[in-house]
């Protein structure tokens, strides 16, 4: 299914700085649209762990290489159950960005967690409002 060119992606990159890396963000995308993307920006070989994904997912989280992280959401709706799988599949992208660089979940560390879910989370629903704010104003 090919997206319309008014369309706009549904897509956002929030990098994490400190670590040097990204998360991209997507909803709304059917499965196959949604790996033709990923192909396309990352490489066949690089999205091949992508395959094994259930279509009955809610969500899921991938990472690509060690720099670049997909969460992925399926029909964001902002009710208590797109919020659970929200914050799910982000906790999974944190636990695999962080082992990428060393760092494992200890009562140490436990904070380096809890700050980028917390990060993670609000650059999400801002960078998603402001998204749909612009889409209501050309509509």
């Amino acid at each position: 299914m090919k997206r319309k060119s008014k369309e706009r992606a549904r897509h956002i990159l929030i990098p994490i700085d400190i670590y040097g890396c990204w998360v991209h963000f997507f909803w709304d995308y059917e499965d196959d649209e949604l790996n033709r993307i990923l192909e396309h920006k990352f490489g066949r070989e690089q999205c091949r762990k992508l395959d094994a994904v259930s279509p009955l997912f809610a969500g899921w989280c991938a990472r690509i290489n060690c720099s670049h992280y997909v969460v992925f959401v399926k029909g964001l709706k902002w009710n208590s159950f797109c919020w659970g799988t929200l914050v799910h599949e982000l906790i999974h992208c944190i636990f695999k960005a962080l082992a990428d660089r060393g760092i494992f979940g200890t009562p140490d560390t436990e904070d380096v967690f809890a700050y980028l879910a917390g990060y993670l989370t609000r650059e999400v629903v801002k960078r998603y409002n402001k998204f749909n704010s612009k889409k209501e104003e050309k509509e």
